[in-house]
């Protein structure tokens, strides 16, 4: 039985290395579940040894698939020469590859499968960088290492736990996750489109998403990225192409302390779970959908000597509902723009309609010392604000921040924002709508004669 089982070892490396140096198409099996082709570049040398098939590849190494798949208990390991050499699995057999078991890599590990891609909720994936995309990537582009995802069909859908050194890639029509993606050093991205380029600058990535072909929005129901599991990244990215009605929906949890996250897409974006970016930087744009806020969205810089975050949220509306957004710091407050910078200057998009409701919380405080930070809740047509605002001055020594709730029309304010400071001078808080004259005398033109005062029209006086 021990001579059969060797016997087996060698016959599949051997049949392996011929297809490797003539390349020709050739169906190589290592169990039922992987049904490996052709070796289109490079090398690959398959063993098996009970549960456990291992793949050993070169530096770039491209493998055709009829079938690609990983069954619970089973695993499949690909050695590669360092943690910059890459594999690229290709499955062409028309049905989608399904990982119940264990992936592991030394290296980044490519997945591609236009019917889509499954991690299963026992399956685990221990790699260096991992890129699981329901759609196509030429072998030119592989080579050259331009990650232009193609003919994007399928979904991909994690129900397990990705750790992954560098980064984790998820690409598909739809993309779920309701397991955890670990890249603590590392970036994480899901992207939903149908024609995808990535490319990585740094400690962030840049996605581009065209759809060629044109498509039709999705269910309302259904969110192009969907997360009510963990996510933990030193930067993140969500970015959904011009397709659907919800693009994005958290439920879950996504940290990313230190770094980014960002979610970009123009259909709406819905976070009822929580965000968290310690002293880092949050950016939602829903493009032309409504950014729905009711989870919490924390940037705060807590720890000894730290400050604030940046937290920037537009759309075509932005609604808090008993959401909180809190940018103070130990050492001075950060920002936070709803709908626009202040007084509508800038480079962000700004939101058609602004609301904070009377159960959220936006904070910008200087906690231990320092200046509170800036808080800007702007709308081109009308911002109704009835929450708890606030950018205080440290409690030792500091001033109080910036707090602006303005509109170009219509605005609605129900609270008074708090820009003290215990230890220093109160800080400012702007209110920017249409022109108001305030005159001598009683009469008014162009805004209501009752309190609240609202102007209809630039140019309103109110005596």
């Amino acid at each position: 039985m021990k001579n059969r089982k060797h016997r087996s070892v060698r016959t599949i490396r051997v049949a392996a290395l011929v297809a490797a140096l003539c390349g020709t198409n050739m169906s190589l099996y290592a169990g039922d579940h992987v049904k490996l082709n052709k070796i289109v570049r490079g090398r690959a040398y398959i063993s098996q040894d009970g549960s456990i098939t291992t793949i050993r590849v070169g530096k770039k190494t491209i493998l055709n698939y009829d079938r690609f798949n990983i069954p619970a208990g089973t695993t499949l390991k690909f050695v590669q020469p360092g943690r910059n050499s890459r594999v690229l699995n290709r499955i062409t057999g028309g049905t989608p590859t399904s990982i119940d078991g264990t992936l592991a890599a030394n290296g980044i590990v490519y997945i591609v499968n236009p019917s889509g891609v499954m991690f299963g909720p026992d399956s685990t994936i221990n790699v260096g960088g991992l890129y699981a995309a329901a759609g196509n990537i030429s072998d030119a582009d592989f080579l050259r290492g331009v990650n232009h995802f193609t003919d994007v069909q399928g979904s991909v859908v994690n129900h397990g736990l990705i750790q992954a050194e560098q980064f984790a890639h998820l690409v598909g029509t739809n993309v779920t996750n309701t397991g955890a993606i670990h890249a603590p050093e590392g970036l994480v991205s899901l992207s939903a489109g149908k024609d995808v380029y990535l490319a990585e600058r740094g400690n962030s990535v840049m996605v581009r998403i065209s759809d060629p072909t044109g498509t039709t929005s999705a269910s309302t129901s259904q969110a192009a990225l969907d997360n009510s599991g963990v996510i933990e990244s030193d930067g993140a990215s969500f970015t959904v192409g011009d397709v659907y009605s919800l693009a994005m929906r958290n439920t879950g949890t996504i940290k990313a302390d230190g770094g980014s996250i960002t979610v970009r897409g123009n259909g709406d974006v819905v976070n009822q779970g929580s965000i968290q970016a310690h002293s880092g930087n949050v950016s939602i744009d829903a493009g032309r959908g409504g950014a729905e806020i009711s989870g919490s969205i924390d940037v705060s810089g807590r720890t000894p000597g730290a400050r604030g975050g940046t937290v920037e949220i537009t759309g075509s509306s932005v609604n808090l509902r008993s959401a909180t957004v809190d940018a103070s710091g130990d050492m001075g407050g950060g920002t936070v723009h709803l709908g626009g910078e202040l007084q509508g200057g800038g480079d962000l998009a700004h939101a058609g309609f602004t609301s904070v409701d009377a159960a959220s919380t936006v904070r910008a405080d200087a906690i231990t010392a320092g200046n509170g930070g800036t808080i800007v809740a702007w709308s081109d047509h009308a911002t109704f604000v009835q929450g708890d605002l606030s950018a205080r001055g440290g409690a030792l020594v500091g001033h109080g921040g910036l707090i602006e709730t303005s509109s170009k029309l219509m605005l609605d304010v129900g609270v008074t924002p708090d820009v003290s400071a215990p230890s220093g001078f109160g800080g400012t808080w702007l209110i920017d709508p249409n022109n108001i004259t305030i005159v001598a005398g009683n009469g008014f033109s162009d805004i209501t004669n009752t309190d609240p005062f609202t102007s209809t029209d630039d140019g309103a006086m109110l005596g």
